[in-house]
């Protein structure tokens, strides 16, 4: 049987807050200076995916500000992932059709 979501905005902010504190707590400096590097778009990426989830799992698509800011992040992840596979062709050449079907 299937239960309805009771959602709260602050159980969603308390949420993202328990997120952000274990990020702060595993906090290392990046070792590439270069602007969107792989490391950071990765990070990103999984910061986005974490936002995601907790959305999703606590059914705050009921509150229209938070809807808006998660369409953001999906179109913001699915940017920097074609940002990192054009940037990964560009750089290395490999237009091989083995690394084509990879990404």
């Amino acid at each position: 049987m299937k239960e309805s979501k009771v959602y709260g905005l602050g159980v969603f902010l308390a949420c993202l807050g328990v997120f952000f504190l274990l990020g702060i707590s595993s906090w290392k400096v990046a070792s590439k200076g270069d602007y969107l590097n792989r490391d950071q778009t990765d990070e990103w990426k999984g910061w986005m995916q974490l936002v995601i989830l907790a959305y999703h799992y606590l059914g705050a698509s009921a509150d229209l500000h938070v809807y808006v800011w998660v369409r953001i992040l999906v179109a913001s992840y699915l940017f920097m992932s074609a940002y990192g596979h054009f940037n990964y062709f560009w750089n290395k050449g490999d237009y091989s059709l083995f690394r084509f079907s990879q990404a």
